[in-house]
């Protein structure tokens, strides 16, 4: 198993991006499904896709998300960010090495 700092030095640059800044997602298909619609989505940065399902009244001209799934690369997901001291001293790290990336020009 690798150490905490080698876990995000081996992650793709793009991948600590969409943590740091959130993912960029564009539409790109949607489906008639029995519960409303689907729409899927995929990230401009890296290679995570959303699948939305809405369901759609058209009684009260609404639409709720009812399901949202997210799939990530292999690599991306961090089990247990709690035993690096809990989701800020988490997302302080990941800062941490996107920032070191980009003083080297990366």
């Amino acid at each position: 198993m690798a150490s905490k700092a080698k876990s995000f030095a081996v992650m793709e640059t793009r991948n600590l991006e969409c943590r740091v800044l959130r993912h960029v997602f564009e539409h790109k298909i949607t489906f008639k499904v029995k519960e409303g619609l689907e729409l899927m989505f995929e990230c401009h940065r890296c290679p995570v896709t959303r699948t939305d399902t809405w369901s759609m009244d058209g009684r009260t001209k609404r639409a709720k998300i009812i399901r949202r799934a997210y799939k990530y690369p292999n690599g991306y997901l961090i089990q247990d960010p709690s035993s690096w001291g809990g989701r800020i001293v988490f997302n302080e790290n990941v800062r941490y090495e996107l920032g070191t990336r980009y003083m080297k020009g990366g």
